[in-house]
């Protein structure tokens, strides 16, 4: 292989090491890979626009780590590129593989690897691991997981049995505070994630609804059972799940005590094949009435249900109850729910997005063709709209955060600062409506917002 062009959406997909500070010093202008082995880039300095390039190499973890900085900064692109090609022409030859020494010194977490004592792996993990059009997602996964250091020993066990989906969350959660520059202390292994960004601390505890064979039901069929399922039945499923993170007490550890601390959570109770969606694509509505105590009055007309505008009132729930189950509803009022900061949301960690944004960062076949049906909300008129992309059209945009959901808590003790994640939607209880209002970030923010209005660090 030798030394060639790369997309920045490539480069993002193959690098996990990297700085918040440099944001702000540097703007990224080029990409290259060499070798199979070495990535780089050439930034430009948003002070003295001149330019450098900067290597990043595999450690043993083939983690691709920083490497190397060129000296001094020239005043041309050009002129950079040029010492690039001559800095990087003795490693074609050099018969290394890694370059850097990891900090980590845990196996390699090589998710694609038969783990010992699993005779019947899931058969998820099997789709995705035999499948030729799941390549791009398998190679993004693959990358992804040498950087998820696996503190607890099960991890590659977990994702190739039973507990595929958990860990699948975690990944996509990984990746997604990854990008948004979080660092996670792995010193610390309860709650899931101890993050920091500059000064700033957060941790997080990832959570999955699951089946319940005792108490499921299938996909609901018409608006009406929809409404239906929205009203109790998924209500009591999340308090099922949350209720029980609640009782683990975290706030009390020395290492999150007086830091905001999320649940996210991640519904897989069903999941999708060919011919239906999985739950996660319908039970967003329910995990927001339950975690409020309050909804919308809604009303069905003809195959709609009606909810949005500002004249339709909001009502206060009095409780969930079905199959002869029950739950309170309000989570946010429970006795001792004021420890957490607030509630992450996402419907996205499947692996079609994997394959979606493998295929984005060009590590799937060419001939890989994906379209993707979805719903996008609207904000000036607080619907859902459908939509169908084709992932091959160069105006196709996808990010990790696109469904990312965050619910604030209007009693916590310590309140999270929405600047950490930007790109999410933003849900806010407002007493003066008695209600639900939503801040949306950058891509779907309506034009009264803008990014700069973003409260910062």
């Amino acid at each position: 292989m030798s030394i060639k062009n790369i997309s920045k959406l490539k480069f993002e997909a193959m690098i996990f090491i990297r700085e918040p500070a440099a944001e702000f010093q540097f703007e990224e202008v080029e990409w290259f890979e060499a070798y199979g082995k070495l990535i780089a880039m050439i930034a430009k300095s948003r002070i003295d626009e001149d330019f450098n390039y900067i290597i990043f190499a595999r450690d043993e973890r083939r983690v691709f780590r920083f490497h190397d900085i060129g000296m001094p900064f020239l005043e041309t692109q050009e002129e950079v590129r040029a010492a690039l090609m001559e800095k990087l022409a003795p490693y074609a030859e050099d018969g290394k593989t890694f370059y850097e020494a990891s900090p980590i010194k845990k196996r390699i977490t090589d998710l694609f690897v038969p783990a010992s004592r699993v005779s019947s792996p899931n058969p998820l993990f099997t789709m995705l691991r035999e499948k030729p059009y799941y390549e791009a997602a398998r190679n993004l996964i693959e990358i992804a997981a040498y950087t998820y250091f696996d503190n607890d020993g099960n991890f590659i066990r977990d994702f190739q049995t039973s507990e595929f989906n958990n860990r699948l969350w975690e990944l996509f959660l990984h990746i997604y505070f990854t990008k948004r520059y979080l660092k996670r202390d792995y010193n610390q292994t309860i709650p899931d994630f101890c993050l920091k960004i500059f000064d700033y601390d957060l941790a997080v505890e990832a959570v999955t609804v699951n089946p319940n064979p005792s108490f499921d039901e299938e996909n609901p069929v018409g608006v009406e059972q929809l409404h239906a399922f929205t009203q109790d039945y998924m209500p009591i499923k999340y308090h099922r799940t949350l209720s029980r993170k609640l009782e683990k007490k975290y706030h009390e550890l020395a290492h999150v005590a007086g830091k905001p601390l999320l649940f996210a959570v991640h519904d897989y109770h069903i999941q999708g094949s060919g011919q239906a969606l999985g739950s996660m694509v319908w039970t967003r509505q329910a995990l927001q009435e339950y975690l409020y105590g309050y909804r919308r009055v809604c009303k069905i007309v003809g195959e709609d249900l009606i909810c949005a505008g500002e004249d339709v009132p909001f009502e206060k729930i009095d409780g969930h109850h079905w199959k002869g189950a029950s739950a309170p509803s309000g989570f946010f009022d429970l006795p001792g729910s004021e420890h957490v900061s607030a509630v992450l949301f996402a419907s996205n960690a499947t692996i079609p997005t994997f394959n979606r944004m493998g295929k984005l960062a060009e590590l799937g076949s060419v001939d890989l063709k994906i379209t993707r049906w979805y719903q996008q909300y609207n904000p000036k008129t607080e619907t859902f709209e459908s939509k169908k992309s084709d992932v091959d059209d160069p105006t196709y945009e996808e990010d990790w955060g696109d469904s990312v959901a965050i619910y604030h808590n209007p009693r916590a003790l310590v309140p999270l600062d929405g600047a950490v994640f930007y790109d999410a939607s933003h849900f806010y209880f407002d007493p003066a409506r008695t209600g639900v209002v939503a801040f949306y970030g950058p891509r779907y923010t309506p034009a009264a917002h803008s990014k700069s209005e973003v409260p910062k660090l």
